[in-house]
């Protein structure tokens, strides 16, 4: 499977697209995240999230996109410094929109 970064393009091959963790993986890709490496250079050897561990089976345990991945989007708190703005977050005013709810899960 293979996804454009930043991008709306996402590509399974085979049977990837049975496996969450490369659905989401992929969705991180489109998201603006690249791979998430460790300290020896690697693309898959940050095992804390997502886009450095991808996992193939449902049955791994849960696994989220890692806290730089979070930063880098804003989803928690306010815009990190040297952050872009996020084109992704959606603010829901619960005073004029009750019946709306979104979820991303991971």
């Amino acid at each position: 499977a293979y996804a454009l970064v930043d991008g709306w393009v996402t590509v399974y091959q085979g049977d990837s697209y049975a496996a969450v963790g490369v659905q989401v993986h992929e969705l991180g890709h489109n998201f603006g995240f690249g791979h998430s490496g460790g300290l020896d250079g690697q693309a898959y050897s940050d095992h804390t999230g997502m886009m450095g561990n991808p996992l193939f089976e449902d049955e791994v345990g849960k696994m989220c996109f890692n806290a730089a991945k979070n930063w880098q989007v804003s989803w928690y708190g306010g815009v990190g410094e040297g952050a872009e703005p996020n084109p992704y977050k959606v603010k829901v005013d619960p005073q004029t929109n009750r019946s709306s709810s979104f979820e991303l899960v991971g």
